[in-house]
């Protein structure tokens, strides 16, 4: 990042806690890091396709499967949903260096039957469309 920083006048973060890190990491001058929230539009009225309904209800959480994400929280949250919600379902999009730690949690928590790990896809947004909850989990 410090090498990208060199070649750009400007770099942008997403949001206040990223810009923060970044500025706090040294890998970005403040005076250089604007700021451009990150935000879906809307998703629309088109129809979703029934293939990507797994769960009623169904989570999603789209995102890289590493540690900062909190798919762990997300996890966490879904093995106490579970007994009052028999055909709750979370799919996860996405891949990255700790997807084993992730299936293991699932299968320390006997949620096998309840999570789905679709990996990288490039119809992400299709999956948030299909689902009920978008969740978002971050320790930033």
């Amino acid at each position: 990042a410090r090498l990208a920083e060199t070649s750009v006048t400007d770099s942008y973060a997403i949001s206040e806690g990223l810009r923060r890190f970044f500025v706090e990491a040294k890998l970005a001058r403040p005076e250089r890091m604007g700021l451009v929230y990150y935000g879906a539009e809307a998703l629309g009225e088109k129809p979703v396709d029934p293939a990507l309904r797994v769960g009623d209800p169904q989570l999603v959480l789209v995102g890289r499967l590493v540690r900062f994400k909190g798919h762990r929280f997300a996890l966490d949250a879904l093995s106490r949903l579970a007994p009052k919600h028999p055909t709750l379902k979370l799919v996860i999009v996405g891949s990255g260096p700790i997807e084993g730690e992730i299936r293991e949690q699932v299968r320390s928590l006997g949620l096998e039957e309840r999570v789905v790990f679709t990996g990288n896809k490039p119809n992400a947004r299709e999956y948030m469309r299909a689902s009920d909850i978008v969740l978002v989990p971050s320790l930033s």
